[in-house]
């Protein structure tokens, strides 16, 4: 299939068996820079609803990825004692006590960011060391967090 040139999302590379449109995209992470999917689903074409959701998020792109890692922080910590207990002595590998946002770069890999087609929604979904099955899923509306949790709340 020939690539998709988007005035917004630039060329889109090619539709996969979803039918979902994508190119791989940078993003500063967890005090990292990193080279991750960026899916636009469900549709021919992007629609006037995703590029405006993108738009807006690149317009404040450091704003979201500050409030993405503060929202993963929070989750991680909030679910800490219940995970470890059921984690006995792989606890400190699999899901360390952390003071900083920047220790997460070890425990949660961005996989791919998902523009929704339904209007303002972008969602990220990451694999993580303390669920391996089920991974973690953080979803943006409007430009806030809005879920955070297993990668299901996004897809």
């Amino acid at each position: 299939m020939e690539p998709l040139n988007d005035p917004i999302f630039g060329e889109l590379i090619d539709r996969d068996e979803a039918g979902d449109w994508y190119r791989w995209y940078e993003i500063d992470l967890f005090g990292e820079r990193k080279s991750v999917r960026l899916a636009v689903t469900y549709t021919a074409k992007p629609t006037e609803a995703q590029q405006s959701t993108f738009l807006k998020f690149e317009q404040h792109k450091q704003a979201c990825i500050n409030n993405i890692e503060k929202a993963i922080f929070n989750y991680y910590n909030s679910i800490l004692e219940e995970v470890r207990a059921d984690l006995e002595e792989d606890a400190d590998e699999v899901m360390p006590i952390i003071s900083t946002v920047n220790e997460l770069n070890d425990l949660v890999t961005l996989e791919e960011i998902i523009v929704a087609p339904s209007d303002r929604e972008i969602g990220f979904l990451f694999e993580c060391t303390w669920e391996i099955e089920h991974g973690l899923g953080v979803q943006l509306r409007d430009n806030e967090v809005t879920k955070v949790g297993f990668q299901d709340v996004i897809i």
